[in-house]
């Protein structure tokens, strides 16, 4: 029987584990621009970069956005774990955690919301779709949350309770 800590840890290691193989396997299928990395894209610049693509970078497209839907998962979950696992007594931190936990649960739903419309636009080749504007700010606004949910668990991990030192006479 696993003991109490380390029951607490395993999902956390589960979810990091899982979140790297799938960034590795988003990695492998790539070998061009992505749209949900183009941060305050305007709609002519998606248009460029997607009509840019080949009909087997769209199929590999695809495929990576079936992959990222999942990694959406585990980097949600691994942040709203990790948020979690840190307690504080410090005043605030609570307020931090809480803040940090729909930070997290914002990024991964806006990253669920930016690839349906990369599939979205991907379906209007080779025409342009009306929605690369709402892709541009969909991926801007996930950046953001993940920015702020990484910054928010950085300052969380500062303000949580280590072990307690005894003061020397």
């Amino acid at each position: 029987m696993l003991n109490p800590t380390r029951r607490r840890k395993t999902p956390i290691i589960i979810l990091f584990a899982a979140a790297l193989l799938l960034f590795a396997v988003m990695s492998a299928l790539t070998d061009f621009p992505l749209l949900d990395t183009m941060f305050r894209a305007s709609a002519d610049e998606i248009h460029r970069a997607v009509s840019a693509l080949t009909a087997g970078q769209v199929r590999a497209y695809r495929t990576m956005l079936v992959v990222d839907f999942l990694y959406a998962i585990a980097y949600t979950g691994l942040l709203v774990l990790l948020f979690r696992s840190f307690k504080s007594n410090q005043r605030f931190c609570g307020a931090i955690r809480r803040t940090g936990v729909a930070a997290a649960l914002a990024a991964g739903l806006a990253d669920y919301f930016e690839n349906a419309l990369v599939l979205a636009v991907l379906a209007a080749l080779p025409g342009e779709s009306p929605l690369a504007t709402v892709l541009g700010v969909a991926t801007t606004v996930k950046w953001i949350a993940v920015a702020t949910a990484v910054a928010l668990l950085v300052v969380t991990f500062i303000l949580r309770d280590g072990p307690r030192r005894r003061r020397s006479p």
